[in-house]
């Protein structure tokens, strides 16, 4: 009976020090440390900015991101950018919702780093071919397994050739 009780309390506190941790990644805690912050306020991208912020002794952006914490943070909808966009936009410099997150963030290095060619290319949404009959290396690829000419094919129709091979 006692081994009993005591294989049970170790597999829940076994259960319970799992749950514990996976509510706080040890990477993120170790970051917010790093920072001087409680990591359960803030997300992994608040603290790697708010680092960055600090190295760069930038006041600004420390305070706005001390300020903000997990307090900001608001369910997104489809006609609104999510925070993180947001936030990532106002320290770019630009309009929330116009780029991706993704070039905001090479936006923001660039503009710290004083590439102006890169920030040009960002801003002027030169990474982005809209138009169908674009040439890239995927379409390429796609036609090259087809055996057909990319510019002849949308990328639905290259995609369908090759899924049924």
């Amino acid at each position: 009976m006692r081994i009993n009780t005591f294989v049970t309390s170790v597999a829940f506190a076994v259960m319970a020090s799992a749950g514990f941790a996976q509510s706080i990644n040890p990477g993120v805690a170790q970051l917010a440390a790093q920072a001087g912050v409680n990591p359960a306020n803030y997300s992994q991208a608040q603290i790697v900015e708010l680092i960055n912020a600090q190295r760069d002794n930038d006041s600004t952006t420390v305070n706005a991101i001390l300020a903000q914490g997990k307090s900001g943070v608001t369910a997104s909808t489809a006609s609104q950018p999510s925070t993180g966009n947001v936030q990532l936009a106002r320290l770019a410099g630009v309009a929330p919702g116009q780029y991706t997150n993704a070039e905001l963030s090479q936006l923001v290095d660039a503009q710290r780093d004083g590439d102006a060619e890169t920030v040009a290319f960002i801003l002027n949404h030169g990474n982005r071919d809209t138009t169908e009959s674009a040439t890239n290396a995927g379409r390429l690829q796609l036609a090259s397994i087809a055996g057909v000419n990319a510019a002849d094919y949308t990328l639905s129709q290259l995609t369908d050739m090759t899924a049924s091979d």
